[in-house]
């Protein structure tokens, strides 16, 4: 049995994206057009089967979000500018975030990354966090919570209370 000394949070509440965020995700140019980003992925990208990219301007400022299925997507014209496919909203986290706000704001946009962007007004992005992240994360986080944890044993072993010269209380022992 576990007997914790106190509270402890939930693992995703004691890990910032900082401490998780990757630099090797895709990050695409607003500048190419759908053709070239096609190709891109296709030579680059395939393998791992982003389901989304983030979109920069030249300056590495947050634009937006699109999905692969619209990169491939046959109702886009290959000259267009992979700007032109961003849609709504744009989600995205700050590095101090927690992980389980990442979790939240990843559920609410259905998106598996979320774009990690510096405070200030420019919106810089400064890495990406995926879902895949995430989850390697909290394994790690709590493999090591486990073996750090102390277990006691609920075995009585004949304990008997004596008070004022009267046996108060006893438990036999466990064969």
């Amino acid at each position: 049995v576990h007997a914790p000394n106190s509270y402890e949070p939930d693992i995703l509440q004691k890990v910032s994206a900082k401490d998780v965020l990757t630099h090797e995700e895709a990050v695409l140019s607003a500048e190419n057009t759908i053709k070239e980003t096609r190709e891109w992925i296709k030579e680059n990208a395939a393998q791992e089967k982003n389901m989304a990219f983030v979109v920069v301007d030249k300056n590495e400022h947050l634009l937006g979000i699109v999905k692969r299925e619209d990169i491939f997507g046959k109702q886009y014209a290959d000259d267009a500018s992979i700007e032109s496919l961003i849609k709504g909203n744009v989600p995205y986290i700050y590095p101090d975030n927690e992980l389980s706000t990442a979790v939240d704001i990843m559920d609410k946009y259905q998106t598996d990354i979320l774009p990690v962007i510096s405070h200030d007004e420019l919106k810089k992005v400064i890495g990406v966090l995926s879902h895949k992240n995430i989850f390697a994360a909290y394994r790690q986080r709590r493999n090591e919570n486990e073996i750090y944890k102390q277990t006691i044993s609920l075995r009585r072993q004949g304990i008997r209370i004596v008070l004022r010269g009267r046996q108060f209380f006893g438990w036999e022992k466990e064969k």
